[in-house]
């Protein structure tokens, strides 16, 4: 049997593809370093159609070999102008090929073909109502016209209520869709400074702001608005022939397939956002939207099963959807190869690892080993308050403590060479699974397999225990099927592999446990006076859901312990001890999320019993801070 060696961290993570791919069937969006690229890519699945991320250096060669549908280009947090700006090869854009801009990437398409991007006077930021120009309105002559009449078609920005694969399958004539409804105004969500003030000769705008710009920066009254919008939507001049300072927000060049918008489709705050993107797909692209995020269980599978061959694979097992998930693509692909690991570090919620083992001793489960360590993670922890070491040395922990276990599975495995069992064969445990998803990747700083980040200046919120919080030497691979998907993805696998519903729905629960619930240092008391007060919060969110006038679960909700104390009265005495937050959201994505209006009786219902029950805790407050600009968790 050979050792195992220490090596730099490597993450075999899946790289997810569509169930027998066909030419042409994915659409591929170029990251020049958004927050939200993997969002872009989220909402091209949730349209079904196949979505993969790739840098900006790709040569148009090297995209055309991948047979791309579809290319998006995404924001990012540089200008165009700006010395070293990312930008992509110009033989990309005459591949024939459907490209949609979005913010940044809309700005490059300008300004690598003839246009102009400017510093405006003014920047957008948050919701911006933005006036449509109809082709209805182009008059009969114009300067600005294109080799294609078709250029008047405004593709992107025209829906209709009756939008359907069906449709798109038997007829390939996109150009005359029938019964379209042209909205003449749309809200959306803005975030630039720089300004498209010039379109390269060819284009014509499809939209522009509802509030133009004066040099000076002042903003006009809402009737000088108006009356700039109609002049502005009545007739499409030419960027140089214009006198009116406005900023155009969309445009398009129907004949060399090329579409632009200056706000963010991608966000839930654009209301007609995921309309927007079924254009391009269906309608531009000619895609039948007919991919599932199940689609990667096959490929993800074969992979695993090369990558690790004759070897063993442990897999870390917290009981969250995640692992789970993960656990169960892996015993797919290799059966008894893998060996699930489940480490209580002491951070758990009340009664957990025995729930754990439970729901993972049943038939057709992988083997699960149960570790203790919560005394070496208390210890760690002792005297730490910083959130960010906290985070480290969890994660430092969770590793070394795989990594003894795995040595101790590889001496129970050992067997004579003479047997003739596939486990006979097997030489060291070489692979690490965990249950990393997009989330945990972007907010720990954006960091790939590759070592590079999915933008340059993508910031580091907080370092996941999986992620940021390994350590920089580790002695096995990591696997990661699940790296690129978000979490409603990760439900829609799961229930694809037949995971039973209470862990496939299973309230998320950070890695680090009640290590990011503590506020300041963390010990056996605090933790479990955490412990039941958060047993209470679960149990009347569970009455809560079951009521007959609740008809969707939460998504999350827990108790968050300050490291402070304050002053009550319990039992006629005065009291000096901590008080508890409760923290309650809902959330498709873990990306964004909203705080959820608790009735004011659940509430009470929760605080009485907290302070009743959990004598340590004398004072309950209820968290109502979205995401942005908190996270979900505190630490």
């Amino acid at each position: 049997m050979k050792p195992t060696k220490t090596t730099s961290i490597k993450s075999k993570s899946i790289k997810q593809k569509a169930k027998n791919p066909k030419p042409n069937d994915t659409v591929f969006v170029i990251d020049f370093g958004a927050q939200y690229s993997k969002l872009i890519a989220r909402r091209i699945r949730e349209a079904g159609v196949y979505s993969e991320i790739l840098q900006p250096d790709i040569s148009a060669e090297e995209l055309k070999a991948l047979s791309p549908a579809g290319i998006v280009l995404s924001g990012g947090p540089k200008s165009v102008n700006v010395k070293g700006a990312p930008v992509i090869d110009l033989a990309i854009y005459e591949l024939g090929v459907p490209v949609l801009g979005i913010c940044y990437g809309a700005q490059l398409i300008v300004k690598q073909l003839g246009g102009e991007v400017s510093k405006n006077d003014i920047g957008e930021y948050g919701r911006t109502t933005i006036s449509i120009v109809s082709p209805n309105d182009l008059p009969s002559s114009t300067s600005h016209t294109s080799p294609s009449n078709e250029m008047t078609q405004n593709l992107l920005l025209r829906f209709t209520d009756d939008i359907s694969s069906k449709d798109f399958k038997q007829s390939k004539d996109f150009k005359q869709p029938r019964d379209f409804k042209q909205p003449r105004e749309m809200e959306v969500w803005m975030s630039h400074f720089d300004a498209i003030t010039k379109l390269p000769k060819g284009f014509l705008e499809v939209a522009v702001s509802k509030m133009a710009n004066k040099k000076d920066g002042d903003k006009k009254d809402m009737a000088s608005e108006a009356d700039t919008s109609k002049k502005t939507s009545g007739a499409r001049e030419t960027p140089e022939a214009s006198t009116t300072q406005k900023i155009i927000t969309a445009f398009e060049n129907e004949a060399r397939q090329l579409y632009g918008v200056q706000f963010h489709p991608e966000v839930v705050h654009t209301p007609d956002g995921k309309k927007i993107f079924e254009r391009f797909l269906k309608n531009i692209c000619g895609l039948a939207g007919d991919w599932k995020p199940d689609s990667i269980i096959e490929t993800a599978v074969a992979e695993i099963k090369q990558q690790v061959d004759n070897d063993l694979a442990i897999c870390g097992l917290s009981g969250g959807v995640d692992s789970a998930v993960a656990a169960a693509i892996t015993h797919r692909a290799i059966g008894n190869q893998l060996i699930c690991i489940f480490i209580d570090n002491g951070l758990m919620r009340k009664g957990e690892a025995k729930q754990i083992q439970q729901t993972f001793s049943g038939e057709n489960m992988p083997e699960l080993v149960m570790v203790d360590a919560s005394e070496r993670f208390l210890t760690e922890l002792k005297g730490i308050t910083d959130a960010e070491e906290k985070r480290k040395i969890v994660g430092k922990c969770f590793i070394e403590t795989f990594e003894q276990e795995a040595k101790d599975i590889e001496a129970r495995s050992s067997k004579p060479k003479n047997q003739t069992s596939k486990s006979s064969e097997t030489e060291a445990v070489k692979f690490l699974v965990q249950g990393t998803i997009y989330p945990d990747v972007i907010e720990s700083g954006g960091l790939e397999s590759s070592g590079k980040t999915l933008g340059q200046n993508t910031s580091v919120i907080k370092s996941h225990h999986n992620v940021g919080g390994l350590p920089e030497k580790m002695e096995l691979d990591l696997i990661e099927p699940l790296r690129n998907l978000f979490k409603d993805e990760v439900r829609e696998v799961g229930e694809a592999l037949g995971l039973p519903k209470e862990i496939v729905w299973r309230q998320p629960f950070p890695g680090p446990g009640l290590a990011v619930r503590i506020i300041g240092e963390i010990t056996k008391e605090t933790v479990d006076i955490l412990q039941r007060a958060d047993a209470i919060i679960q149990e009347e969110i569970h009455n809560f859901e079951q009521s007959a006038t609740q008809t969707q679960k939460i998504w999350q909700a827990f108790g968050v312990l300050l490291d402070i104390k304050s002053v009550g009265i319990q039992g006629d005495e005065r009291t000096y001890t901590y008080p508890l937050v409760i923290r309650a959201v809902n959330s498709e994505d873990a990306m964004t999320a909203d705080w959820v209006r608790l009735p004011h009786s659940t509430l009470e219902k929760i605080s009485t019993r907290i302070t009743n029950e959990v004598p340590e805790i004398n004072r309950v407050a209820y968290d109502i801070t979205s995401k942005p600009p908190a996270t979900i968790e505190w630490e």
